[in-house]
């Protein structure tokens, strides 16, 4: 993150943990659709921080402490995946690279929060 762009480091994010690679082919703008078997709590959901991660991290209570933050991107939709059920395709817009990478971030399953000048994370409620 350029430290000229429009989001200063002291602000805090919701984060979405996401597998390597899909965080890289995401901040390229190739990766528009994210399943999950979960909905976020409210739409649209703007200015997520997607932390790419090299572990699966499914559960809140995994962690990958080394994981970096690659992409800002808003959540537009979430729609049942029509071929997957149970599944929910994520939308993806308006996606914003982070260059370089934040990292070390933590990685965690489900939405959570992590304000990058401290490194500290809390759960989304």
């Amino acid at each position: 993150m350029d430290p000229n762009s429009e989001f200063a480091l002291d602000q805090s994010f919701t984060a979405l943990a996401v597998l390597s690679p899909a965080g890289k082919l995401i901040a390229q703008g190739r990766h528009r659709l994210e399943l999950r078997s979960w909905c976020p709590p409210q739409l649209p959901l703007r200015d997520l921080l997607i932390i790419e991660s090299r572990r699966q991290v499914a559960s809140e209570d995994q962690l990958d402490p080394e994981a970096a933050g690659v992409a800002l991107v808003d959540v537009l939709s979430v729609e049942p995946w029509p071929s997957a059920p149970g599944m929910y395709g994520w939308r993806l817009g308006n996606v914003r690279p982070i260059t370089p990478k934040l990292s070390p971030l933590p990685a965690r399953g489900g939405l959570y929060t992590i304000c990058l000048s401290s490194l500290a994370e809390t759960a989304v409620t």
